[in-house]
């Protein structure tokens, strides 16, 4: 029996030698103020809408006082976006020069937002909206990818997934 056990420890020890954990994600883009000088000054496109998920049952859930966030689509922030945003596997903050380019709100009691005195250009908008279902916490991110011209009021852009 004594030799079962020695057995087994030994077994047990030899396969942990050849387990590596997995490695976290790396990130493969870097930054590029390039990629970032068409945002750079403040000018008079603006975009409004609504932030909300369904749930399977079809029930509405709105991004009510949730932060609504505003980036805009450039190489870099694509790449931490669908990796932070889209499936949750890259948990580091973006590259703090991108900080200027950020914007937030909060969405109102419907989920509605807006952002003004924006660049033309292309963005993510993305709201994390979360809410009880039975005991278990649910809800995702709601996004999306939009177009503004110079000048123009984009409205009702609908934010979900």
């Amino acid at each position: 029996m004594r030799w079962i056990w020695i057995a087994v420890v030994a077994m047990l020890s030899f396969t942990a030698c050849f387990y590596t954990p997995p490695r976290p994600w790396q990130r493969q883009t870097q930054f590029n103020a390039a990629d970032y000088a068409p945002y750079d000054k403040p000018a008079g496109a603006s975009i409004s809408g609504q932030a909300f998920l369904k749930t399977r049952g079809g029930d509405v859930k709105f991004g009510a006082g949730n932060y609504v966030t505003l980036d805009p689509v450039t190489p870099y922030f694509t790449e931490w976006f669908e990796h932070t945003a889209l499936r949750g596997t890259l948990k580091a903050d973006p590259d703090s020069r991108t900080h200027p380019y950020h914007r937030e709100t909060r969405a109102d009691g419907e989920g509605r937002f807006t952002f003004e005195n924006l660049p033309a250009g292309d963005y993510y908008i993305a709201c994390s909206i979360r809410w009880l279902a039975g005991d278990s916490n649910t809800g995702g991110v709601a996004h999306a990818k939009v177009h503004v011209d110079a000048g123009q009021y984009l409205k009702n852009v609908i934010v979900t997934r």
